[in-house]
This record gives C-alpha cells, structure tokens and sequence, in this order.
C-alpha cells in the first residue's frame, strides 16, 4: 500500500524543482506534477532520486491548481512561486481549504525536510515573522542553565586536565603565545575578543583574517591535531561564561569577513539575533567553509537553528557534536 502523500507544485522554475526533488528524495511524498503558466513553453522537469531520473509533467495553469489537484488525487499543495503572486492564485489557495487540501509554503516545506532554510526563494515579508529574539520563556531559561552547566562541566572535566599537555605542546613546538586572541562580532552585532589555543604560526597574527584552507601553511604540527578534534576550542567556554557566546549558536566571524558577508550575502544580519555559539546547527551539519558560497550554505543551517531553537535541538546538537570532536568531521 502506498502511503506517500500525492503533492502538487505550484511553479516549476528554481523552487519548484528543488522542491521536487526534495520531495521525491523524502521518501513520504510522490510528486504528481507542477502547474505553471509557462505551460506550453516547459519540457518535463527531471529530477534525480538516488537511483535515476523521475519526470515529472507540466500538468496545467496556476489557474487550475484546484481542478489539477483533485484529477490527480493530490492531498498535498506546495506553492514554489518566486515571483508576485496573482490575484488568481491567492483564489486557487482559498479554494484548496474549502477542498480540504493541505497547501504549503514552499521555505517552509523545505526547511522541516532539509533543516535549512532555502535563501534564495525567501524575502524579508517571509523571515522577519519567522525569526525574532529569543523570547524570555521556559525553554529559552532552560538553554540558558544548559550553557552555564555544560561549560563549567567541560571547563572542569575537560579544559583544566588538558591545559598543561596542550600549553607544552604548543609552547615546545612553535614560537609565539599560548592563546589566539580576535576581534569577532556578537549578538546585536557587538564585538568581542574570542578566546582559543594558538594553532598557527607566530607570523599569521599579522597577516589578519583571511579563510583557512585544506593543507594551510600556517598551521603548526600540533596546530593540525588540536583543530581536527576541535581542542582549540576550548578556551570559548570562558566567552561563554562571561556572557558573549553561548554553547550553541552561529559560528563568530571576524570583523573583516563579516563586512565582507553582510555585502554579498542576503539576511547575514539575522545571524545577530542570538549569541554566537562554540558549536552550532551549521557546524555539526556542514563542513568548514573557505568561501563566499560556503557561508552562505551554512547561513541556512543557522536561520534554521534561530527558527527552530529548543532544548531539544540543542542537546540534538551537542550530541552530534560529541561525535564530529572524535571524527574530525569538517576540520582544516
């Protein structure tokens, strides 16, 4: 018996096929086509499944979204329109609630499937509503105590046995001091210095922020190991304490590169919403970046861990975290 729930896309441009293949690739819904009114000038849209190519049909006008879902027994509506919508396709929706249709908006579909939020197809009208400050309530309480308990448990357990092995291990091996110190920006867009083990060159404080890459000169021998499990992250735990991070957050970037962000990437800002955190949504779901086009990627990873925020996901995080320390996962 099939259980996958029958969906209709509405648009069959960028969204509309990116959600397709979400979709085909979710294992819970069968995409029966799109209506677009480019009908007549649309080949069928192909989309990859894991195992080949599905196609999909053109199947009418966004004036017949009703009539077409219900021909195809479709249960489900996504709308993937980028542009404007029309005055007809607002009329279309209504009609699908008096239908009992389910319709969807297309960011928000792909965000509970993806657990990113798609940049491209969103605007300010569709994010401002979805991502505010932290409200004062239990959970954000409940986020709040789990930073201080699980940084003072690591500064205890972790950081403090470690401390004289990693500060001889750097201090043998390489010239220069023991402790990386940098401007990042914060929450609201406030500045503060960030705390970590040195890992590089003496000589690289002086080049300024740039992007490490795989193989990096820079970096020291014991540099290479503290970084790959994440060790020089540890001294954050007192940013932590001190009230300018958080355990979890986006990633703080340092000044020059948020300057850089802010003009090239769309919503960078709203990563200030909340406290930069040691580890976060992006880091335990997508590697290291050395680029614009990385940045931007892991920007939906953190619209989605502002939009989402819970205790939940946080210990979620902190566990995959946990697991991307042993392995290496993502480290340059």
């Amino acid at each position: 018996m099939n259980t996958k729930k029958k969906t209709l896309i509405v648009g069959a441009g960028w969204a509309g096929q990116t959600m397709a293949e979400t979709l085909v690739n979710s294992g819970t819904h069968q995409v029966v086509g799109f209506v677009d009114d480019l009908k007549d000038t649309l080949d069928p849209v192909n989309v990859m499944n894991g195992v080949g190519e599905v196609h999909l049909p053109i199947l009418d006008t966004s004036h017949k979204i009703v009539e077409t879902a219900v021909n195809t027994e479709a249960t489900d509506v996504v709308l993937a329109i980028t542009h404007d919508r029309k005055g007809h396709v607002l009329e279309q929706v209504v009609k699908c609630y008096e239908e009992g249709l389910r319709v969807h908006q297309m960011p928000d579909m792909y965000s509970d499937i993806k657990k990113r939020i798609p940049i491209k197809h969103i605007d300010h009208s569709w994010i401002v509503p979805r991502l505010k400050p932290p409200a004062q309530d239990l959970n954000t309480f409940l986020v709040s105590v789990l930073d201080y308990t699980v940084s003072l448990l690591l500064i205890v357990c972790v950081f403090l046995p470690l401390f004289p092995f990693v500060a001889a291990a750097i201090k043998l091996t390489s010239p220069g001091p023991l402790y990386f110190l940098q401007k990042r920006v914060g929450r609201y867009g406030r500045r503060f210095t960030i705390l970590k083990f040195r890992t590089m060159t003496n000589k690289a404080r002086s080049e300024g922020a740039s992007w490490t890459t795989e193989g990096d000169a820079r970096i020291t021998s014991i540099g290479s190991f503290l970084r790959k499990y994440r060790i020089d992250e540890l001294p954050q735990l007192i940013n932590v304490l001190k009230g300018e991070m958080a355990l979890i957050g986006p990633r703080p970037e340092a000044v020059d590169l948020v300057a850089l962000y802010r003009k090239e990437i769309p919503f960078y800002e709203y990563r200030y919403l909340v406290k930069p955190g040691i580890t976060g949504w992006a880091q335990v779901e997508y590697k290291n970046t050395c680029s614009v086009e990385g940045a931007l990627k892991k920007l939906q990873y953190d619209l989605y861990w502002i939009k989402k925020r819970s205790l939940w996901l946080s210990l979620k995080i902190i566990a995959k975290t946990i697991k991307v320390s042993l392995t290496g996962f993502g480290s340059v």
